[in-house]
């Protein structure tokens, strides 16, 4: 997912966006879409949040949505590394579209410090205005920030708490290393 759209301004008319609710190993996800592109992924949502999503099964969906939902549901079952489905991140400030994208190219199962981001931003001075920007993201899972630990072996907060945190590292821990240990095995 190295390619974010920054673009505010797309040359197409983009399709009306459409709002679900899925279920999910970390809890609930509200996903608002538009085509592929994904606008907005709230982690466990509050009430007030859910009442303008459509539950995943019910009614009719955009044909999309089946495809979102499939790289998702491959994902947390570990059997997808990459996902293909575009953030929309337009309307972020310019730093926060670095900080989004650069956080993409953290390769699955592994970990950063918000440090070591901001010292691949070239601004070593600005960890803490990475973190908030990471706290900020409107897409967690997709643009992964629950890559990014504290230093010293803490975990840090996430947007969707810490112990669903845990559990997206764990899961691609796992996965990596069985897909290792295949990889062992091959002549």
């Amino acid at each position: 997912m190295d390619s974010v759209n920054s673009s505010s301004s797309p040359v197409e008319s983009p399709s009306p966006s459409f709002r679900i609710l899925i279920p999910s190993p970390i809890g609930p996800l509200a996903l608002e879409l538009a085509g592929l592109s994904v606008q907005r992924l709230v982690v466990a949502p509050k009430p007030a949040v859910v009442e303008g999503f459509t539950p995943l099964g019910r009614g009719a969906a955009p044909e999309y949505v089946e495809e979102v939902v499939g790289q998702l549901a491959e994902y947390f079952a570990g059997a997808r590394r990459k996902l293909e489905i575009e953030p929309e991140l337009g309307d972020l400030e310019p730093f926060a579209r670095r900080v989004l994208r650069e956080t993409c190219r953290i390769p699955y199962g592994k970990t950063r410090t918000y440090r070591d981001l901001a010292a691949m931003l070239g601004r070593t001075e600005d960890a803490d205005a990475v973190r908030a920007v990471l706290l900020a993201n409107p897409v967690p899972v997709l643009v992964p920030c629950h890559r990014l630990v504290l230093g010293g072996g803490k975990i840090g907060a996430w947007v969707g708490g810490s112990e669903r945190k845990r559990w997206l590292l764990a899961m691609e821990k796992e996965a990596q290393r069985e897909i290792d240990g295949e990889a062992d095995l091959d002549p």
